[in-house]
């Protein structure tokens, strides 16, 4: 913004019909008003509400910025944080979309191959990926009061229970094993992922200690370690 010229700014001031815009959407008076204000009039012009949003009409606005955030909150490492924003973005290249451009000829799904494989099918539909969740709520979950999860929770998470952050992780956790089980043509079942989490908690756990802040790490991992 600091390469748009003063007296444009100086004109812009003095405009009524900006005037009139930058009240409305910046809620000061226009003598007060910065480039960041002018740039985000602009912005708001051209700004478009996000696919992922449109798939989810009933979602309030206010969570879908928790949802945006979880990764950030809830998780350590950059490599999980990444997953997360493909998955939630739907950027990953399941058999129906690699079939879908011309990659492959068959879409069905990597683990019972008897469905497409969509991502919906692949994360929560197909009997395999059923099974890892259920023995993940039996084992896991409901150590954290969580006795069940929807296909929401596990794309978009969960926004209002007492141990969201760790019921969270795990889920995310779960979600990337699923995945690289996939990309590695291997079933996915609980023993392993138990181990592949284990994994992500001891790279928490020292992350966490870095910082000075294990007595964070256990509370949130309590529950679950005991």
């Amino acid at each position: 913004m600091s390469a748009i010229p003063s007296s444009y700014k100086t004109a812009a001031r003095h405009s009524k019909q900006t005037t009139d815009i930058l009240t409305i959407n910046a809620n000061k008076n226009i003598l007060d008003a910065t480039s960041k204000d002018f740039y985000n009039v602009l912005l708001k012009q051209f700004s478009t509400r996000p696919t992922l949003e449109k798939r989810y009409l009933d979602i309030r606005q206010e969570d879908w910025k928790l949802i945006y955030m979880l990764p950030w909150n809830t998780l350590i490492d950059s490599e999980s944080r990444c997953f997360q924003y493909k998955f939630l973005h739907r950027i990953l290249a399941t058999n129906y979309f690699l079939k879908k451009i011309g990659k492959i000829e068959d879409d069905e799904c990597s683990f019972c191959h008897n469905s497409v494989e969509t991502l919906e099918h692949l994360f929560y539909e197909c009997i395999h990926t059923r099974n890892l969740w259920n023995e993940i709520i039996e084992s896991l979950l409901k150590k954290l009061l969580i006795n069940s999860i929807t296909l929401n929770d596990i794309f978009l998470g969960l926004l209002d229970t007492k141990y969201s952050e760790t019921a969270n992780t795990i889920i995310t956790i779960a979600k990337k094993y699923i995945w690289k089980s996939r990309s590695n043509n291997k079933t996915p079942i609980f023993q392993h992922f138990e181990t592949f989490l284990q994994n992500y908690i001891e790279l928490e756990k020292r992350a966490f200690d870095r910082l000075d802040k294990l007595k964070l790490f256990y509370e949130k991992w309590k529950l679950v370690l005991d």
